[in-house]
């Protein structure tokens, strides 16, 4: 399941491209709610920063509080390179590519198994057949061979 939604990979480009375009280096969460997120409760912008917080790299250096529920953001420089790599956006694409191969993974391994299991059974169900066959083989070779080495001992006394 992938970390982040859609529409918050979406909100969160905004605010990266915002920060961006503006060459903000610090930004109020109020002035993100008014500015890019206007129909969004304040909560939805304050957990869309904590993601931005828990980035690795850094996208924004750190918090700071200016009463409980507002505070200044900090960006760092980071924030072109990434939105130049596709952003959270991008992100979240390669976490459902990701996701989609690691179920066709497992469908195929589950497959293999069901298989795997029919064959298993196919020999436990046939196994004495076979060793009877192949120790039957083998007595009918052994007798071979010693009637040859009696018709060589025959045919060498005469």
């Amino acid at each position: 399941m992938p970390t982040i939604t859609k529409e918050e990979a979406t909100h969160l480009d905004l605010i990266l491209r915002y920060f961006n375009e503006k060459s903000i280096d610090r930004c109020n969460l109020n002035r993100i709610k008014k500015d890019i997120l206007p129909n969004y409760p304040i909560e939805y912008c304050k957990s869309l920063v904590d993601i931005l917080e828990n980035q690795n790299p850094k996208l924004i250096k750190d918090k700071e509080y200016v009463d409980h529920d507002d505070f200044v953001i900090f960006t760092t420089n980071n924030i072109s390179k990434f939105l130049e790599n596709g952003g959270f956006s991008n992100q979240f694409n390669i976490e459902v590519v990701n996701q989609s191969i690691a179920q066709e993974r497992n469908t195929l391994e589950l497959e293999k198994l069901r298989y795997d299991v029919k064959n298993s059974k196919r020999i436990y169900k046939t196994y004495w057949y076979t060793f009877f066959f192949a120790l039957s083989g083998f007595i009918y070779a052994l007798f071979q061979i010693m009637q040859a080495v009696l018709k060589w001992n025959n045919h060498n006394l005469d």
